[in-house]
């Protein structure tokens, strides 16, 4: 015989989960019964993915200011380079002098 496999909404799964953070509810085993969840690891299964989603975001955040690092020293050392080269136009300009 197969068993139907519940769908859970994000919302009450993160309500419920918000619940055991704070103490409101004492345990997972609790939650479950209080909410008709099925399955034992469940409510576990959910932490798991909370946590997993959280972990991806700060990774990718994390990879979007490391991006965003990037482009900035990028054009700084461009620009860098740019006062190089009319630096050197100068001195060769005063001087008659080519510097590499």
């Amino acid at each position: 015989m197969k068993k139907n496999k519940s769908e859970y909404s994000t919302e009450f799964k993160m309500s419920v989960l918000k619940k055991l953070q704070s103490g409101e509810i004492k345990t997972v085993e609790e939650a479950r019964r209080m909410y008709s969840v099925g399955g034992k690891s469940t409510i576990a299964r959910w932490k798991k993915q909370l946590n997993s989603n959280i972990l991806n975001k700060k990774k990718i955040e994390k990879g979007a200011c490391i991006e965003t690092e990037n482009r900035r020293l990028l054009m700084a050392l461009g620009q860098s380079f740019i006062k190089i080269i009319e630096l050197q136009n100068k001195i060769k300009e005063e001087h008659g002098q080519q510097i590499l």
